[in-house]
């Protein structure tokens, strides 16, 4: 796992270098020394966004690289460039194979340091990214820890904005997880499992709900949908109650949950067939937030539901121009069985509501 930290900069710190810049300020950048200064300016850099710059210089009787990534204009400049430009850097690192790397302070106008920490650690926790779980060889990333630097004054703040980058980069990687897994790996109940396991990690509460639950509650819809498959629904909530002094203050998340999507009896085309286990994104990116405002504890009520089933063929599916009911009551007439996301999804609402 990539190790991030904030430190106070110095020239001589003993790792490779990376340096924003924006156009016309390389007057302004403190670079490591002279070489490598003479080195960066007579390359002709603009500071374009996007500009990808790599030197060679010495420090301390070794070979150190230089990286430097422009950010364009400095008064169009915001947090999304500079997010947008570390990874591309982060890629250029990698190709070089970087192992250690220190990103210096920005040059001219900056953000709020927190800001800037914050950004900065999520964008690099999301470019160490890899699905390698399946390979017989797996790659990994060449980086192993990232620094960065700032004056001495905002370290602080730093670290804080790095804590919450931190918090938000991971989840973002552990919603990235769950949508890259195959279907068959990925049933509804492992997924009910998988965010189990997030609740006990990030702090938040998980009940999952079987079918004659879901029966019970009157979820039509949602059973309609999932009666097809062997594997059975599940209905996932989890709970963050963080501010118990006004329980009635609750803000909802509902996610789709088809961990695979064939279009039912209106089949999808075989070409857009094996992509349909990301028809779970939905629940992914709610089971990241959940641990992201878990682990920020966050003082607010935070309920999630996630109606989870696949949507496949069987003498038992459901077929275009059925009528079917809801947990609100109401009656659906179906014109396509590949319009399921809004069925589990209605019931889902309803029942967080």
């Amino acid at each position: 796992m990539l190790e991030i930290k904030a430190v106070v900069y110095s020239p001589q710190l003993d790792t490779d270098f990376l340096f924003f810049t924006t156009e016309n300020d390389l007057a302004e950048i403190e670079w490591p020394n002279a070489q490598a200064e003479k080195l960066t300016k007579a390359r002709g850099l603009e500071g374009k966004f996007g500009e990808l710059g790599s030197f060679q210089f010495e420090q301390n009787s070794q070979i150190r690289r230089l990286l430097t990534v422009g950010l364009g204009k400095t008064e169009e400049l915001d947090l999304e460039k500079m997010r947008r430009a570390l990874g591309q850097a982060l890629q250029e690192a990698e190709k070089l194979k970087v192992k250690n790397l220190t990103i210096a302070p920005l040059a001219g106008p900056a953000f709020p340091v927190f800001e800037r920490a914050r950004v900065l650690t999520e964008a690099a926790v999301m470019a160490s990214y890899r699905f390698e779980r399946y390979l017989a060889e797996k790659k990994g990333v060449s980086l192993a820890s990232l620094q960065l630097a700032v004056a001495e004054g905002d370290l602080a703040q730093a670290e804080q904005g790095l804590e919450l980058g931190l918090i938000l980069g991971r989840a973002t990687n552990l919603a990235r997880d769950l949508v890259n897994e195959p279907a068959n790996c990925l049933t509804p109940e492992q997924l009910a499992q998988k965010a189990r396991q997030a609740g006990e990690g990030s702090g938040f509460e998980v009940e999952i709900l079987d079918e004659n639950s879901i029966v019970k509650l009157g979820m039509k819809a949602f059973l309609e949908v999932g009666k097809a498959s062997a594997n059975r629904p599940k209905l996932i909530i989890m709970r963050h109650l963080g501010n118990p002094e006004d329980p009635e203050d609750i803000l909802g998340l509902v996610g789709k949950g088809i961990t695979f999507d064939s279009g039912g009896l209106s089949i999808k085309p075989g070409a857009s067939m094996a992509t349909m286990k990301f028809d779970m994104g939905g629940a992914a990116a709610v089971i990241g937030a959940m641990s992201a405002i878990a682990r920020r504890e966050l003082p607010l009520n935070v309920v999630a539901v996630v109606a989870a089933c696949e949507n496949l063929i069987s003498g038992r599916g459901y077929r275009p121009g059925d009528i079917i009911g809801t947990m609100a009551g109401k009656n659906i007439l179906i014109n396509s069985t590949d319009a399921e996301g809004r069925l589990t999804l209605a019931d889902a609402v309803h029942y967080i509501i």
